[in-house]
């Protein structure tokens, strides 16, 4: 099933604009494109991220991720921040927990995450099991729309 995630947004976010952490994952099919529009700031982080980590001393990756995710959302000036392609923060050489990141950003900022992977029994699934970026994060509050 192909969600359009404009059309969703605006209920979605009526949703848990109400809420502590307004963090709401939308679970899309890999391939699916969102249109940006002025109703949201789209964070496309991979490449950006790449970029600013190839100029850095890779022990302090992670505190330059953490910094460029804090940065980028806080200097949004929208309240609503997309953030999609950001596979790159599950590397865990980068030894963050983006999760934890995104729902303390999401107390001052409505926080929507695309997931173009795995969604079984309530938790992500990223990766395959024995590979070193495999994660299984189960949620507990977070909105998902499948």
């Amino acid at each position: 099933m192909v969600i359009n995630v404009e059309e969703i947004l605006p209920e979605l976010v009526r949703t848990i604009s109400s809420k502590y952490e307004k963090l709401a994952i939308i679970i899309l099919e890999n391939k699916q494109e969102i249109t940006e529009t002025d109703y949201f700031t789209y964070l496309s982080i991979n490449l950006s991220l790449s970029k600013l980590l190839m100029s850095t001393n890779k022990r302090a990756w992670g505190v330059y991720s953490s910094e460029f995710i804090t940065n980028t959302v806080k200097n949004s000036d929208k309240q609503i921040v997309l953030i999609d392609n950001f596979e790159l923060l599950m590397n865990p050489e980068l030894s963050i927990d983006i999760f934890e990141l995104l729902k303390q950003l999401s107390k001052n900022k409505v926080i929507i995450i695309t997931w173009r992977y795995g969604y079984k029994d309530n938790s992500l699934i990223y990766g395959e099991p024995g590979h070193n970026e495999y994660r299984k994060i189960e949620l507990k509050d977070e909105t998902v729309i499948v």
